[in-house]
């Protein structure tokens, strides 16, 4: 009946993507540089991105080793703990300076340096850059042009472009609408078969259940009849951190950098301020940024949040952790946009210490992708390595925490 359940609140949702639904309006931005399309693929992780009301397009599509198209534009990059930037150029001398800690941009020219209003995002641990204002100055043209089935069209040309844009569209009419069909497709949940469940060996000793009771998987007999180890489950765990304060930010950052993973880090909606500091540096590093608060006048709490944030990180988040949220409530956030954080376990320490061992039996007793909750403790920051190091033993992934992932997801 659960399974009922969710294939009809997933067409639903799938319904009030379509044109003209009264709910939230599903946005897709297709980027084209010259006389072809930046990716072969359309996905969430490279597509443009609307941010307050400006085209931003990912650094990458002046990297002609990915696209294969010479914009004239290139790029480098300096990340250290300490600074973040990524410098446009062109061969004419035009140097564009994004930092991304400072959040401010400076147009280097003739040797003269000016500060620029314009600035640098990051999403899906990728900056992304103000399309229209580039091409600006580099002298690259920027032309949006909506389609009726396809979404938006974004094409940047240099003049080594061939096709008109009119002639461009005509001959890529076919490939648009397929990509972004292919792209709506997989929103679309794919069905799977609940599979057939086996028998566990009850627990010796008579204990009735908790943390102490060990399952054990029977070994697998080969063709030979000789016993051989049964292949482990690639299990994805998906990272958060509640930020309250607790102060081993910087110690669970670098953690995270060590083994090149990023992560969700949330921040009560009515403290950014204070955490500015903090935020930049989250978002430096590539993770991704969210809001908690609490159930009552939740979206007025979230809405004042995302002001805050454009403000002090030019970034806005579509995340968020409401506490105490009934299904209803959960619902109409949904609706006006949001992606909700509901863990399926909780690893906040209680005591002075990581409890890595009951961390990895509330995981073994999950199914699915784990949604896993630590906090910015001393006591997290201290296990953190050894439990990423026990999970990944485990064959554990840990792939980024995306809006996408989250979408929909609002009955606990």
């Amino acid at each position: 009946m659960k399974k009922i359940l969710l294939a009809v609140f997933c067409l639903a949702l799938l319904l009030t993507m379509a044109p003209g639904a009264s709910a939230v309006e599903l946005k897709v931005y297709q980027l084209a540089l010259n006389d072809r399309f930046m990716d072969n693929e359309l996905t969430v992780t490279n597509m443009p991105v609307n941010v307050n009301g400006s085209i931003y397009i990912p650094y990458t599509a002046f990297d002609r080793n990915v696209t294969g198209v010479d914009l004239g534009v290139f790029y480098g990059q300096e990340k250290s703990d300490t600074a973040y930037r990524l410098t446009l150029y062109s061969r004419s001398g035009t140097y564009l300076t994004f930092d991304l800690l400072e959040q401010t941009c400076f147009l280097t020219q003739d040797g003269q340096r000016e500060a620029q209003s314009i600035r640098a995002v990051i999403r899906y641990d990728k900056v992304y850059v103000p399309a229209s204002a580039v091409c600006r100055i580099f002298d690259l043209q920027y032309v949006y042009t909506p389609t009726r089935t396809a979404g938006d069209l974004i094409r940047i040309k240099s003049d080594s472009a061939v096709l008109s844009d009119a002639a461009f569209l005509d001959a890529a009419a076919s490939a648009l609408q397929s990509r972004y069909d292919n792209y709506i497709q997989s929103l679309t949940p794919t069905p799977t078969t609940a599979p057939v469940p086996t028998a566990k060996p009850t627990p010796t000793g008579g204990s009735s259940g908790g943390d102490n009771v060990i399952v054990t998987t029977p070994p697998v007999i080969d063709e030979g009849g000789s016993e051989t180890e049964t292949p482990s489950e690639v299990r994805e765990v998906l990272l958060t951190f509640r930020c309250e304060g607790s102060g081993a930010l910087d110690g669970i950052l670098q953690t995270l950098a060590a083994r090149n993973l990023t992560a969700l880090f949330l921040f009560p909606a009515e403290d950014l301020e204070a955490n500015s500091e903090r935020i930049r540096a989250v978002l430096g590093q590539g993770h991704s940024v969210g809001l908690m608060t609490g159930a009552d006048g939740a979206a007025e709490a979230l809405a004042e949040g995302n002001a805050v944030l454009e403000r002090i990180a030019w970034y806005r988040t579509h995340i968020a952790l409401v506490e105490g949220a009934d299904q209803e409530e959960r619902g109409a956030l949904y609706e006006d946009g949001w992606s909700l954080w509901l863990e399926t376990v909780n690893g906040v320490p209680a005591g002075s210490s990581l409890g890595v061992s009951t961390i990895l039996n509330r995981i073994d007793r999950s199914s699915g992708v784990v949604r896993l909750t630590l906090d910015d403790s001393a006591a997290t920051a201290d296990g953190l390595s050894n439990l990423l190091q026990r999970l990944a033993g485990e064959s554990c992934t840990f792939p980024p925490v995306l809006e996408t992932r989250l979408a929909g997801r609002i009955y606990g």
